[in-house]
């Protein structure tokens, strides 16, 4: 266990070329993945040491790579608990962490986050999981919100037939689609966007890194929550949030879901 950035007890992955720091004090975020000491995480030092006391007070979002529960429709203060609060860990074995959050929460679930970092690459593997512990039925899906460094790239594959769009009042002329792709070069204007790729897969293009985020895309199933779209992604100039979503499940009391994703990063 170590501190990171004010945060105690941190929990740190890592191979030969790759370093994973979490923070189980709070909400489980990634604070550092990096190849080569290069991390591709926004950082904002204001953030330093940053708890669920102080973001109920401010209400300010705090970086890193973040998870939610969506849909987004839910009011913030209803997700604080999972998003900001201390998590429980359990060392797996020199390459794999888990997570869980089993206090009773607005939320209604109790949830799991296992990472394993792959001992010879950047690859890290993703496993959220998320119970019902209710009595009543409740509509929820996952949302992953990345912050990754401002300056790069977005860069989605766009097959035929699959559609994309503004989400909010964000117009943009900057967005280019050809040869099966959907780019955007960040710059200082705000903008989200989604698709409705059934790829399964992101990539963020920073410097010399890329960032590559793949997970699986159920087209069958009910993404109404997020327009219909299964890759969303928001800049601001300083920053470009990655956001993976998984469809929306129906869960009756005791039901459960999962959603699993594999980061890489690579120096290009």
């Amino acid at each position: 266990m170590n501190e990171y950035r004010g945060w105690s007890n941190c929990i740190e992955i890592s191979n030969a070329g790759t370093r994973v720091v979490i923070s189980p004090q709070s909400g489980g975020r990634v604070l550092c993945y990096s190849v080569e000491n290069e991390n591709i995480l926004f950082e904002d030092r204001e953030f330093d040491g940053y708890l669920l006391e102080n973001f109920r007070k401010d209400r300010h979002w705090p970086d890193g790579a973040r998870f939610d529960i969506g849909p987004e429709a839910i009011p913030g203060k209803l997700r604080d608990e999972p998003f900001m609060g201390v998590w429980d860990y359990k060392i797996i074995n020199e390459y794999t962490v888990e997570l869980s959050f089993s206090k009773d929460n607005r939320l209604g679930l109790h949830l799991k986050r296992t990472f394993t970092l792959d001992a010879h690459s950047s690859e890290l593997y993703i496993r959220q999981s998320a119970r019902n512990y209710t009595d009543k039925c409740l509509n929820r899906h996952f949302w992953g919100r990345y912050f990754c460094k401002g300056g790069g790239r977005v860069v989605l594959p766009l097959s035929d037939n699959e559609v994309w769009g503004y989400m909010g009042n964000y117009q943009s002329d900057k967005v280019l689609t050809n040869n099966g792709k959907l780019c955007y070069n960040v710059s200082d204007e705000t903008l989200k966007l989604g698709c409705n790729s059934r790829s399964g897969r992101i990539s963020y293009l920073y410097k010399d890194l890329k960032f590559e985020v793949t997970f699986k895309v159920m087209p069958q199933m009910d993404y109404s929550s997020t327009m219909g779209y299964t890759t969303i992604f928001y800049t601001n100039g300083k920053l470009c949030e990655i956001e993976p979503v998984s469809p929306l499940y129906k869960l009756s009391p005791g039901e459960s879901f999962v959603f699993e994703q594999t980061w890489s990063l690579k120096k290009q």
